[in-house]
């Protein structure tokens, strides 16, 4: 977009600035500045109405008129927690599960005393989880936050850490297929 953007100013243009964040370009062309701005905002009906433009200042001047100044985050913590994903998890005496992964926090005598109420059934535990890393889930108990990293015990678990859900997504199914591949493979020796 930027070339594109270029192409349209003459070379003796000098560039102020560029906000690639949101999509702004100042330009100052013969003693007056120019603003170039490639994002598409949604216009309502009653920005419409009040003319308002689609630029970010006046859009911020808006919606600060219409709702209110932005509410401070008191509970930062809670925040982000509300901000991650909730997902239905399941105890188990191994820990928590979730999408083929296992986790545990160290740290939580309730939960391992959950873990051992289980027996051999797996319990549903909701959580919630950054999608950016699958490394560590999150749940509040006793109005404190806890943290379950991925449980360390369980050979090849760790090595996850750090991935984001798309990536173990297509681990997960690529392990799937080799499975049903091998699966097939052996169907077909027994057969012979």
């Amino acid at each position: 977009k930027l070339d594109i953007m270029k192409s349209f100013i003459p070379e003796n243009t000098s560039v102020l600035s560029l906000n690639c964040g949101i999509g702004l370009l100042e330009l100052s062309l013969s003693q007056h500045v120019v603003a170039i701005d490639d994002k598409n905002y949604h216009i309502t009906k009653d920005m419409l109405n009040n003319k308002v433009q689609p630029v970010p200042a006046e859009l911020w001047q808006y919606g600060v008129g219409k709702y209110g100044s932005p509410r401070p985050i008191k509970d930062r913590t809670q925040y982000l927690f509300n901000l991650m994903t909730p997902v239905n998890a399941r105890i188990s005496r191994r820990g928590i599960s979730y999408d083929g992964l296992w986790y545990i926090a160290e740290h939580d005598a309730e939960l391992a005393n959950d873990m051992i109420k289980t027996g051999k059934k797996r319990v549903p535990f909701e959580v919630r989880i950054d999608k950016r890393d699958v490394g560590a889930v999150y749940y509040i108990r006793n109005n404190r936050l806890i943290k379950a990293q991925l449980n360390k015990r369980i050979a090849g678990n760790a090595e996850y850490a750090g991935m984001t859900m798309k990536e173990w997504d297509d681990i997960r199914n690529l392990k799937m297929q080799r499975v049903k591949y091998i699966m097939k493979n052996y169907r077909r020796l027994i057969m012979k």
